[in-house]
C-alpha cells in the first residue's frame, strides 16, 4: 500500500476512535447527570417522627423553591436544648436525606439543629438531572437563607459526604465552617478515573469522552459542567473546612482531599482515617468520628 493510503487509513482510523469516544461521552453523559427513578430514595415522614421522638426532637418538613423553579425537600430537627447554631447534611450520590440521619443523630445530642436534605435529582427533592454542584451551589445559598430566617440560628455549617461534601465545598462561602469526607477535586478529574477505570483506556483516550459528554451537557442542558471544582472554590474561600477522607477509599482516592487541603492551607485541615472506604469514617472509629466534628464545630461558636 503507498504512502498515502497508509495516511489516509490512520486518519480513519483514528476519527473513528474519537468518533466513538465521543459517542461514548454523549451516552455516559446523561446517565451519569440522573437516576432511574427506582434508584430515587424517597423518605417517608413515618421515619422522621420516629427519629425525633426517640430524641425528644420536634421536626417538620422543610420545602424551597430553587432558583430555577424545582421543588427541593429535607427535614428540620430541633433538638431539645439548642446551642444557637444550625448543620446542614448533605448526601452524595444515590443517596437521600435518610442514610444521613446516623449523623443528624449525633449533632442534635449537642444542641444543633439540623437540616437534613434530599439533593436536587434525589429523593423527594425536584429536578430531572443533578449537576455535581453547578446548580446545587446555588441551592444551599438559598437553603442557608432560608435556615436563617426559620430557626435564627446565629451560625450555620454544614457537613457532606461524598459528592455532598463536594457541593458545599462550592458553597463553601455561606457557612460558618464545613466538614466534607471523601470530595473530589472535579467532576472532571473524577469522572476521567471511573472511565479509565471501567475502560482501561489511557488518562489522554478517557479525557475524550469526558469533554464530549461535557459539551453534550452543555448544549442539551445548558449546563456547564466544567464549573463542578471543589479544588478551585476551596483555594478562595476563608471558611474553615475539615477535609475527612478514608486511607482505603477506592472509589474516590485520598489524594483528592490531600489535593484540596493543599490548595488552601490557611482554611482547610485534613484528617485522613486508616482503614476506611468511602465514606466510612463514622463506622470505622465511631468515637474519633463524633470528638473531631463536635469540637470543628464547638470551636467556631
Amino acid at each position: 500500500m503507498k504512502r498515502g493510503g497508509w495516511i489516509g487509513w490512520s486518519a480513519a482510523g483514528v476519527g473513528t476512535l474519537l468518533a466513538s469516544l465521543g459517542a461514548i461521552g454523549v451516552v455516559l453523559a446523561d446517565s451519569s447527570l440522573q437516576l432511574p427513578p427506582v434508584q430515587r430514595q424517597a423518605a417517608s415522614d413515618a421515619l422522621a417522627e420516629r427519629f425525633a421522638r426517640r430524641r425528644r426532637a420536634k421536626w417538620r418538613s422543610a420545602e424551597l423553591k430553587a432558583a430555577d423553579g424545582e421543588r427541593l425537600s429535607g427535614w428540620l430537627f430541633a433538638p431539645e436544648y439548642s446551642n444557637g447554631s444550625a448543620v446542614i447534611l448533605l448526601h452524595g450520590i444515590s443517596g437521600s436525606r435518610r442514610t444521613m440521619l446516623a449523623y443528624a443523630a449525633m449533632l442534635l445530642r449537642h444542641g444543633y439543629v439540623v437540616l437534613v436534605l434530599d439533593s436536587r435529582g434525589h429523593g423527594k427533592s425536584g429536578g430531572r438531572l443533578f449537576t455535581f454542584g453547578v446548580l446545587e451551589k446555588n441551592d444551599i445559598e438559598s437553603w442557608v437563607a432560608w435556615l436563617k430566617q426559620e430557626t435564627s440560628a446565629k451560625k450555620v455549617f454544614g457537613l457532606g459526604e461524598s459528592m455532598g461534601a463536594a457541593i458545599l465545598i462550592q458553597a463553601a462561602d455561606c457557612f460558618d465552617a464545613i466538614v466534607a469526607e471523601c470530595s473530589f477535586t472535579s467532576f472532571r478529574d473524577i469522572a476521567c478515573r471511573h472511565i479509565k477505570q471501567k475502560t482501561g483506556l489511557t488518562e489522554w483516550l478517557a479525557a475524550a469522552p469526558v469533554a464530549a459528554g461535557f459539551l453534550a451537557a452543555r448544549l442539551r442542558h445548558g449546563v456547564d459542567l466544567w464549573k463542578a471544582s471543589p479544588l478551585e472554590c476551596i483555594a478562595k474561600t476563608k471558611t474553615p473546612i475539615l477535609l475527612i477522607h478514608g486511607g482505603a477509599d477506592t472509589r474516590i482516592p485520598p489524594t483528592h482531599s490531600q489535593s484540596l487541603a493543599a490548595a488552601n492551607p490557611a482554611c482547610a485541615e485534613l484528617w485522613l482515617v486508616d482503614g476506611a472506604s468511602h465514606t466510612e469514617a463514622i463506622s470505622t472509629v465511631p468515637r474519633e468520628f463524633r470528638r473531631r466534628v463536635i469540637e470543628w464545630f464547638s470551636s467556631k461558636l
